[in-house]
């Protein structure tokens, strides 16, 4: 645009695709021994914008070492 080119660059541990190709989930793995609200923030605001570049409908965040998954 006239403002200039964006560039949007990140890492997601797994995607699952619809039947489109599209890609419809993200899944983000953490290993964070001991996560703070802060920290779990930065994940959740991560995982949404993941969600928003790709047009993914649904995101999970997988906390390993808890074993929680937290939707998104």
């Amino acid at each position: 645009n006239d403002d200039g080119e964006i560039i949007v660059s990140g890492i997601a541990d797994a995607v699952a695709y619809d039947a489109n190709g599209r890609i419809e989930v993200i899944v983000d793995w953490k290993s964070d021994v001991d996560i703070d609200a802060k920290r779990l923030n930065s994940y959740r605001g991560q995982l949404a914008a993941y969600q928003r570049h790709t047009g993914a409908s649904r995101g999970f965040l997988v906390l390993m070492t808890s074993g929680k998954a937290i939707a998104a």
